[in-house]
């Protein structure tokens, strides 16, 4: 690469679905004018693709440079820890003279797994902001104006998984705390259910929904069995589709759980939270590029995953290796980075190296990626996931035995633009047409992805993992919050 910076911001919003960005869709449900207008100013890729549809094993491979089977965590549920031979981004910038710093999301790609390694800091929320409503909390909230302000929001408008307050930490940590050069890693979980977006673009995103007028007293008629409020639509069951962790095991057992009108209503609460996401960008960066690193600092802004919203018959994501799951933004900016729009194909995987390129630190010899600056273009992206236990994130007493070997089953991918092909470890091999939308072809034998994928990703599916790891209080609260079991 032509041009070469002292910093990297990585910027990942967790379980964010390319086609909800106006820039990437122009049919999405609803404009992003803030990401629209950086994209502009930046090299938007159109067609990038995690190796994994869940947070765990996608952070792996941005972190490393290498694909599931080859670091290790292929499987979640239950989820090994990354492994201490594997060495990170964070480590090799490290080594290379960076001060690294990161703000993590889900717990899931959290320090209880090994994920901090390599950073000097590791700033986890949800380890340290847990007690806010008591006196410690209260104390917090006068020792650090950020976190007053956070609560206040909180108590007013209800909470934004940390959104806002990550920016601030962020944009304090770049301004008084860092020296150049430097490596920030954040993820912003929004859009990561339950979607509970802050009360006003909630109540934009569905006016029929009746709430108590502030959020401290919304959680105290909960406290008291009294329901969360009134949807002013008899199609549509509140209390159903307000219960997340419930309605998603039920949805996957039988898609009857949920009728359209309630799918509907989930739809736009995502996008309501991807609304307010889009809004907070907007601020960070204006705020940013008052900072004195600015000019100094590439960033690039992604997802780890996508979400299904009622395709194929399925919510959430973890499972299964379709184009909701596996299709995320991926946008490039800085100073003498040209700005263009991209459509060749690019994979997470590429991250590590493409940092190196960046930052013209000579890239470890064996990851499995290569720089999205690379004149060479990809052929094809890849993805997977191993052999799972869904009944320890799923309730298994909804679920047939059939259909838990259907999930249960670990699954490779490989695509290019015309083309998606899937080999599950039962045996069965699928073969889908991607010109308009994912339409399933009948062909029995694609011998020549079938042999590009079993080179590429190998013909073992990784198994459960035996390993016990022992997550603190905090983490198993915050997975619990988030829809884990």
């Amino acid at each position: 690469m032509e041009c070469h910076l002292d910093n990297v911001l990585l910027i990942i919003f967790d379980t964010l679905r390319a086609d909800y960005l106006s820039c990437i869709n122009s049919d999405a449900e609803k404009e992003t004018p803030n990401l629209d207008s950086f994209a502009e100013d930046s090299v938007l890729f159109k067609q990038a693709f995690a190796t994994a549809p869940e947070s765990a094993s996608s952070h792996a491979t941005m972190f490393t440079g290498l694909y599931p089977s080859n670091h290790g965590v292929a499987c979640d549920t239950p989820q090994p820890p990354l492994r201490d031979d594997v060495p990170t981004v964070a480590e090799w910038l490290g080594k290379h003279g960076f001060d690294t710093y990161a703000i993590p999301g889900p717990a899931k790609a959290g320090s209880d797994y090994g994920y901090d390694r390599g950073f000097d800091e590791f700033v986890e929320f949800y380890d340290e902001l847990e007690l806010l409503f008591t006196f410690d909390g209260l104390k917090e909230c006068i020792l650090d104006p950020r976190i007053g302000r956070h609560t206040l929001r909180a108590i007013t408008n209800g909470p934004d998984n940390y959104g806002r307050l990550k920016f601030e930490y962020a944009l304090d940590a770049m301004s008084d705390e860092l020296d150049q050069p430097f490596f920030l890693m954040m993820n912003l979980t929004g859009c990561h259910s339950p979607y509970r977006a802050p009360r006003p673009f909630m109540e934009e995103a569905t006016s029929k929904l009746s709430r108590s007028k502030y959020q401290f007293i919304e959680k105290i008629r909960q406290e008291l069995g009294q329901g969360v409020g009134r949807f002013d639509d008899s199609d549509v069951d509140l209390e159903k589709i307000w219960n997340f962790s419930d309605s998603i095991d039920r949805y996957l057992a039988d898609s009857n759980w949920l009728n359209k009108n309630e799918i509907e209503i989930w739809k736009r609460w995502y996008t309501a939270e991807l609304a307010y996401l889009d809004e907070q960008f907007g601020w960070f960066i204006e705020e940013f590029k008052k900072l004195d690193v600015a000019d100094d600092t590439a960033i690039i802004f992604t997802a780890d995953h996508g979400e299904l919203l009622g395709e194929h018959g399925l919510v959430y994501h973890n499972n299964f290796l379709f184009d909701e799951l596996l299709h995320v933004p991926l946008i490039v900016s800085g100073k003498g980075i040209r700005s263009e729009v991209r459509n060749d194909l690019c994979s997470l995987v590429d991250l590590f190296p493409t940092i190196c390129d960046l930052t013209d630190v000579e890239s470890p010899s064996l990851l499995d990626g290569e720089s999205i600056f690379d004149s060479d273009e990809r052929s094809y992206v890849f993805g997977e996931i191993g052999e799972r236990d869904i009944s320890l994130n799923y309730n298994k007493e909804y679920m047939s035995p059939e259909r838990k070997e259907y999930f249960d089953a670990g699954k490779k991918c490989i695509r290019d633009h015309k083309t998606k092909y899937i080999y599950y470890s039962n045996g069965e091999r699928e073969l889908y047409d991607l010109s308009e939308g994912e339409t399933l072809i009948d062909e029995e034998n694609p011998a020549e992805y079938h042999k590009e994928l079993l080179s590429t990703l190998g013909e073992e599916f990784q198994r459960p993992s035996e390993e016990s790891v022992e997550l603190k209080e905090s983490t198993i609260s915050h997975l619990q919050n988030l829809g884990y079991r």
